[in-house]
């Protein structure tokens, strides 16, 4: 088996990243060290970032037929059957419930 040589990393980092992260990981029970360790051994397995990273990607047609929908039955509410106060009213509509 081959022996590993350790090396020192250091990090700049946000005061506030630092300690909620900490916090979460000591719940996980487990170090900075060791969550940082985790990343770049993922990072060598995926050939890459082990997350996707990108831009938020624009609504589909469909959501801004939702969107537009949406907007039309809150300036035209006479024009829909059925307007809830409350989502209890709501759902005992949908259950048939009385």
């Amino acid at each position: 088996m081959a022996t590993s040589t350790k090396t020192n990393l250091t990090l700049r980092i946000d005061s506030d990243v630092k300690a909620n992260a900490t916090r979460i990981l000591n719940a996980l029970g487990m170090s900075l060290n060791t969550a940082t360790d985790i990343f770049y051994r993922q990072v060598i397995q995926h050939s890459g970032l082990p997350f996707s990273v990108k831009l938020d990607e624009e609504p589909n047609k469909e959501t801004y037929a939702a969107l537009e929908e949406s907007e039309q039955m809150i300036k035209n509410p006479n024009l829909y059957e059925e307007s809830y106060d409350n989502f209890s009213d709501m759902a005992k509509d949908i259950l048939n419930e009385d």
